[in-house]
């Protein structure tokens, strides 16, 4: 069964993969803000589903806000940018 299975997806897929691969193509060339700004889109709703999946087993939120208000010896690359921008969007977002 499985090696049937396999055997309809490729069959479906990787002539849908080809047929679809110019015009994929052609788009992102002519709208790169567009394709980019639809990938960011879809990767930040990965994102957004994958924290909240693994939010009880390991509290991120909280770890989260324990690591903005950390204050090490040595700043991490870029730490204070984040630390900022999450303080203004906490305290100006809706």
């Amino acid at each position: 069964m499985p090696f049937t299975l396999t055997r309809s997806l490729i069959v479906v897929l990787v002539p849908g993969i080809v047929a679809t691969a110019p015009w994929i193509l052609l788009i992102a060339i002519y709208f790169p803000l567009a394709v980019g700004g639809v990938l960011e889109g879809i990767g930040s709703n990965l994102e957004v589903k994958w924290d909240k999946e693994r939010d009880s087993d390991f509290d991120v939120q909280e770890n989260w806000y324990k690591y903005l208000a950390l204050t090490p010896s040595v700043e991490p690359v870029g730490f204070r940018y984040i630390s900022r921008n999450v303080t203004l969007c906490t305290l100006s977002c809706p």
